[in-house]
């Protein structure tokens, strides 16, 4: 609470107009933070103007934090709010093309585009498509858990949005079936199996038959396997 008046002391003040003039774009995330908490939007929508066109300095963490202070204030209709954050999104995807993000900044950023239905699926799109996002996804000799995991976290995030991601679904597909290919046809391996391949929507199996006929092809042998046994 004593941190919270000092800075509402300082936004009072205009003592906060100083630090927000010249502000280097490392220092953004914690202006904005500050700004939203102070209640202060002229002055946050100036830092908003100013830092626009200086977003490419910044690093994909620092836009996941500032996305997430924007938020609560969707609904402000400020034109240089929703400017920056379009601005800010477009330089955030750009960026997942080179480094994942983790699974929760992966949501932070889905949730922030599905905000503006009219920019939100090539956006998404992209976003899917990205090689640092298709090269998190585990290794096939990662264990059935771990697949799920990995799978899931990328996934989900789209599904829900309810975009096509073809490409990031062929590529969970692909370690799918190389991970059918090296199991073991043991009793088990149905209640392993099945939480992996569920993570993708069945559309998906519809356009990749092949995988559908390979996790068949493994259950019906493990069920063989079992009956001789």
């Amino acid at each position: 609470r004593s941190l919270e008046k000092l800075l509402k002391a300082l936004e009072a003040s205009k003592a906060l107009d100083r630090f927000v003039k010249g502000a280097n774009p490392k220092d953004v995330p914690m202006l904005f933070n500050v700004l939203v908490m102070v209640n202060s939007h002229g002055v946050l929508e100036d830092l908003a103007k100013q830092q626009r066109d200086k977003i490419q300095g910044m690093s994909l963490s620092s836009i996941i934090s500032v996305l997430k202070e924007l938020r609560p204030l969707n609904d402000s209709g400020s034109p240089a709010l929703q400017q920056f954050k379009v601005t800010a999104l477009k330089e955030a995807v750009h960026l997942t093309g080179k480094k994942a993000p983790s699974r929760s900044d992966l949501k932070v950023l889905v949730d922030a585009a599905q905000e503006d239905p009219s920019k939100a699926l090539p956006l998404l799109t992209k976003m899917a498509s990205s090689p640092a996002l298709l090269a998190s996804l585990p290794a096939p000799e990662a264990s059935w858990q771990e697949l799920k995991d990995g799978m899931s976290g990328v996934l989900t995030p789209f599904v829900s949005a309810k975009v096509e991601v073809p490409r990031l679904e062929g590529a969970c597909a692909v370690r799918l079936l190389l991970a059918i290919e090296r199991s073991t046809t043991s009793t088990s391996l149905a209640a392993k199996m099945a939480p992996a391949a569920l993570c993708l929507d069945e559309s998906a199996f519809v356009a990749m038959p092949s995988l559908l006929q390979a996790i068949a092809n493994r259950l019906e042998a493990a069920k063989l396997n079992r009956v001789s046994t």
